[in-house]
């Protein structure tokens, strides 16, 4: 059994439609600090039944990856007050604070107006079937 004050180490690949998106099989592996989460809950907790040196295959659904498109994720901001507003452009990504919770929001512009920008906050993988490749290497005590 594996404490909240231990890390995983992991390698991974994910893939959508055959193409690779994220992977660091060429370099370090991933420190993942368990009870955070980085990958989708079920790959999380995939890789906490994993022996070292154990690799898993896993295809999600959307509802299990990264959830569904959402149409309430699509928001218009006004522009003045974001960092840079004059040379924003379609496809470029922000990285925004959410004011009442702290978290940080990742935004893809998807439409850029006079006065405002439309914002999409879905995650990229969103609505998509994505498989997931991941080896556990090791786990480490935090010192």
């Amino acid at each position: 059994m594996f404490t909240s004050s231990q890390k995983i180490l992991v390698k991974y690949c994910v893939t959508v439609d055959d193409k690779v998106v994220e992977t660091n099989h060429d370099s370090a592996p991933l420190e993942l600090i368990l009870g955070q989460r980085t990958f989708p809950e079920v790959v999380h907790r995939e890789l906490l039944h994993l022996q070292i040196g154990e690799r898993k295959r896993m295809t999600l659904e959307p509802q299990l990856a990264y959830g569904h498109r959402m149409a309430e994720k699509i928001v218009e901001v006004p522009k003045p007050g974001i960092p840079g507003e004059d040379s924003l452009k379609v496809d470029d990504y922000l990285n925004l604070e959410n004011k009442r919770s702290r978290e940080i929001l990742h935004a893809k512009i998807i439409e850029v107006k006079d006065e405002t920008l439309v914002l999409d906050l879905n995650h990229p993988l969103a609505g998509k079937t994505v498989q997931f490749d991941v080896q556990r290497v090791d786990y480490d005590e935090w010192s």
